[in-house]
């Protein structure tokens, strides 16, 4: 339990990071860029922390890349129809990579 709470707190303070260091720079980066960007706290939530801790991270991920990478940025409203389908394939993929990643470092722990 006491390594899935810092796995999640791995992944939600490393997705908060890149957040806030990717913002300056956010009219110069794609969509994708930071999608990209934001698969690094889902994994360190999973290395750390197990699958659940994983998936607190795609959330914190997910939360970042709408709030500050989607337009109407600050705000959990998607204005066009691509920005859902980019938040969706982010979610999905985002979660298969949890469990990839979860049950590679499980694999690795039994042998």
């Amino acid at each position: 339990m006491k390594r899935q709470f810092i796995g999640a707190a791995v992944g939600v303070l490393t997705a908060a990071a890149l957040g806030a260091a990717m913002l300056p720079l956010r009219s110069h980066l794609s969509i994708a860029t930071s999608a990209l960007v934001l698969v690094i706290p889902v994994v360190a939530g999973v290395v750390t922390g197990g699958f659940v801790a994983g998936l607190v991270s795609v959330a914190a991920g997910f939360l970042v890349y709408d709030l500050v990478f989607i337009p109407p940025y600050w705000t959990l409203t998607v204005s066009n129809g691509q920005y859902w389908v980019a938040l969706g394939v982010y979610a999905v993929v985002m979660v298969l990579v949890a469990r990839v990643v979860a049950n590679l470092d499980e694999a690795r722990s039994a042998s």
